[in-house]
């Protein structure tokens, strides 16, 4: 008869699986109170949403930019939609509309490493649940295209869990520079669309804002769409109000700048600033608010004093005939000039649903 070994009996306390990793203090902030994060900290988003980690041939992780949007298609400017645009500036490019098909993305916030104050994240768009990257939050995130307008309809809220990742509580489209962000339809289930274009003017020149609300309208009459109303931001309402090509100044980057000139500043002095925008969005209940987070770089410098080594070569005679030429270090002092940024929040405003924009959510501005 042959005899098996006993089955192992396991010793000790049973494996428990372990606990999940903690957010870090920003995103933890952006979760449980948005609002007091964006009155004291710069928010930057991405220009775009990132896929899963791959290895590639280096053997360097990575994660490849991806577009997440449905079908593509050509937005009217000619024939009867000709009437939507100002007849003396010709539309001689495509401009497309693309629905977002993937809508959720998972952030964690982080210090952006050339804004300095200003925090950044990755918007990560995992291709399963097994993917979603630890420490990260949902959002909805709208992202950008040159030459496009990018919509997303957010839907209803289907149950009352405010940490259902499938059903965020917090939205953001990608970075603005120039772009408009517009916002129409019912609160609880808003539909968003951000319009931007790459490195060139828009049909209308240095009236970008008129150009996408046009195209925008046209999109809409294509689509049969003709009722309710639209808020937006454009570029004159967080970068650009001159209405000037390069002419970066707004009336609160103004204000702001005039204030940091009183400050008892020491060594440092301000230059100037240069103002941008973020859009972000917050559900309160069922009902959806968005916001314009008007923001600032300021630009400082300071003169110190400071000696360099210095290589200086002189002749000298030698026997009173003949000269050599003798290198030496000397030390020489010198007034430099250190220049340095910071990131600040200037202006937190609602303008949707219907606020108006008038009321700001910063009770007090920040130095540098």
């Amino acid at each position: 008869m042959s005899s098996r070994p006993l089955p192992k009996i396991p010793t000790g306390p049973p494996k428990r699986p372990l606990p999940p990793i903690p957010l870090n203090s920003y995103t933890q902030m952006l979760r449980d109170r948005p609002l007091d994060l964006f009155r004291n900290y710069s928010v930057s988003p991405p220009d775009g949403a990132l896929g899963d980690e791959i290895v590639d041939h280096l053997g360097a992780t990575r994660r490849q930019k991806i577009l997440p949007v449905g079908s593509r298609t050509k937005i009217a400017t000619d024939g009867m939609f000709s009437r939507f645009f100002k007849p003396e500036h010709p539309i001689t490019t495509d401009f497309m509309h693309a629905p977002v098909n993937k809508k959720i993305a998972w952030i964690k916030l982080q210090p952006h490493e050339a804004f300095h104050g200003a925090l950044t994240f990755q918007a990560i768009i995992p291709s399963s649940a097994d993917k979603i990257p630890t420490g990260h939050i949902p959002v909805w995130f709208l992202p950008w295209e040159s030459h496009h307008l990018i919509e997303m309809a957010i839907p209803m809220k289907q149950n009352e869990d405010d940490d259902d990742p499938e059903d965020p509580k917090l939205f953001f489209t990608a970075a603005i520079n120039g772009c408009s962000v517009f916002v129409r339809g019912d609160p609880r289930s808003p539909t968003v669309a951000h319009a931007g274009i790459s490195q060139v003017s828009t049909p209308y020149g240095n009236d970008p804002s008129t150009f996408w609300r046009h195209l925008l309208e046209a999109n809409l009459a294509a689509n049969d769409i003709h009722n309710g109303k639209t808020w937006e931001v454009n570029n004159t309402d967080y970068i650009n109000q001159t209405g000037v090509s390069g002419g970066a100044k707004t009336a609160n980057s103004d204000a702001y700048l005039r204030w940091l000139k009183t400050l008892p500043s020491g060594m440092i002095t301000v230059s100037h600033v240069v103002p941008w925008g973020c859009v972000f969005g917050v559900r309160y209940g069922r009902l959806w608010t968005f916001y314009l987070q008007e923001n600032a770089t300021v630009f400082t410098y300071k003169l110190v004093s400071k000696y360099e080594n210095l290589s200086v070569t002189e002749k000298q005679k030698v026997i009173g005939t003949f000269s050599r030429e003798v290198t030496k270090e000397v030390s020489v002092m010198r007034t430099v000039k250190l220049e340095s940024t910071v990131n600040r929040p200037i202006v937190l405003r609602d303008f949707f649903p219907g606020a108006g924009g008038k009321a700001n959510f910063i009770s007090r501005w920040q130095g540098f």
